[in-house]
């Protein structure tokens, strides 16, 4: 009998020193299937990107940091992102002032963030770095930063749809922060965030533009109501 529980014993230590060895072997050829790949779209996308086309260097600065860990190297996509930017790349503008923001492949610097972000911007009206250089100003990390140009900013990204600035927006004629507290605006802003409301949270959890239009709605009458949803349809008239 304790021969038979040896010989299971065995068995069993035999069975899952192969299934390590099988499970190691998986492991190990996931691993060079992503480097394999990687370095395929590497060797694609080169050569334009060394002969000047920035969006080759965009779409190469995407490749080394939207990726695997295993090949994620922020400091090349810095890089990348940096020759296109030059270039007037408004997309690699826009990556360029976020990782300078982060501090992904370069040292933090607010200043470049918004030099960068402004240059987007103005370049291709983009909302989210109109957002993004709001938030700058927001958060009085930028010289010369207040809360009526954060506004401004946000509006310009409101008006473009994004939809955290919208929220924003309703947030600070709510609470009255660099412009007149008017409830009218506050639940415009916040019914048209409400459309994205999973987007607006994912931001931040106490970002809830249902609630906060519900909330003001108590504190209005009916005709600003009306003024409000006149307001709202003759937006979403003009955006769709």
């Amino acid at each position: 009998m304790r021969l038979v529980f040896t010989i299971l014993f065995l068995g069993i230590l035999v069975s899952a020193w192969a299934a390590n060895v099988f499970l190691g072997d998986l492991a190990e050829d996931d691993n060079a299937r992503i480097r394999r790949e990687h370095a395929e779209r590497s060797d694609v996308l080169m050569p334009s990107a060394e002969s000047g086309s920035a969006n080759a260097q965009y779409e190469l600065g995407k490749h080394f940091l939207f990726t695997d860990d295993l090949v994620r190297d922020p400091a090349i996509s810095f890089g990348w992102f940096q020759r296109a930017a030059v270039s007037g790349h408004a997309e690699a503008q826009y990556e360029l002032g976020r990782m300078y923001e982060e501090g992904q492949g370069i040292q933090q610097n607010y200043e470049l963030a918004a030099r960068w972000y402004a240059r987007s911007a103005e370049a291709a009206n983009s909302p989210e770095a109109q957002y993004a250089l709001g938030q700058l100003n927001f958060r009085g990390l930028v010289p010369g930063h207040n809360r009526t140009k954060a506004l401004e900013l946000f509006k310009r990204a409101a008006e473009n749809g994004q939809p955290v600035a919208q929220y924003l927006v309703g947030r600070m004629y709510d609470s009255g922060w660099g412009v007149r507290v008017d409830p009218v605006e506050a639940y415009k802003w916040y019914s048209l965030a409400e459309r994205h409301r999973k987007r607006v949270l994912k931001e931040s959890i106490e970002y809830d533009p249902a609630k906060a239009r519900d909330r003001i709605s108590l504190s209005m009458n009916q005709s600003q109501r009306d003024v409000a949803n006149k307001a709202i349809e003759a937006w979403i008239a003009t955006h769709n």
